[in-house]
């Protein structure tokens, strides 16, 4: 993968002065910065929080210089996560847009778009009792005719049938159905523990952290 694709910016982390003003500085944000995916309907967790921590006198000590003050940032979740959910962060719907190869991936407008027209469908269902089949093909035409944003018809491209619309609602959501809470069995399977990895000062003097 691209360095481009996992890079923050300076200002994320306000290491503005990190380089002389006609340098591109950017930060490797390693551990959760650079391990969890961005889905805009679903961004779960909010960062990152820089942790800055000056631990040599720069008129003392010979090493200083040599390593960054700014060594963790920490992330929050929003929300309630359960064992085998995933963790999605934002970077900035600007980081899809900016990608070509991407065009085709939602946005959150997408979603919202597509959870309107659902809502909407189901709620013509009730008030008038019209039958599956005709709101199947009222649905379709919908779709196929007057949805063109291609973003918003990847978002519709698997719904085909009023089960289908019933189960985004049952899920609170078309951004819901994209993403499954992985079993017990799947994480000890596939997961990796990484409770062991962390930050604390090197044993080597004056080497900073590591």
């Amino acid at each position: 993968q691209p360095w481009a694709n996992y890079e923050w910016s300076k200002t994320t982390f306000q290491m503005d002065f990190e380089g002389f003003s006609d340098m591109w500085t950017s930060v490797m944000s390693a551990g959760l910065g650079m391990m969890t995916n961005f889905h805009p309907g679903l961004v779960n967790a909010v960062g990152a929080f820089p942790v800055n921590q000056a631990v040599l006198d720069k008129y003392k000590d010979v090493g200083a210089g040599a390593f960054s003050d700014y060594h963790t940032n920490y992330f929050e979740t929003t929300e309630a996560v359960m064992a085998g959910d995933e963790i999605f962060i934002s970077y900035g719907e600007q980081w899809l847009e900016s990608r070509a190869y991407l065009e085709h991936v939602p946005l959150w407008d997408n979603y919202d778009t597509a959870d309107r027209l659902v809502a909407s469908l189901l709620a013509l269902r009730n008030d008038t009792q019209v039958g599956d089949a005709a709101l199947e093909a009222l649905y379709t035409t919908i779709r196929d005719a007057f949805i063109d944003d291609g973003r918003t018809a990847t978002v519709l491209v698997h719904l085909d049938t009023v089960s289908d619309l019933e189960a985004v609602a049952a899920a609170g959501g078309t951004a819901a159905t994209t993403s499954t809470r992985r079993s017990t069995e799947w994480l000890e399977e596939h997961g990796y523990c990484i409770d062991h990895i962390y930050v604390k000062n090197s044993t080597i003097r004056q080497a900073g952290k590591g």
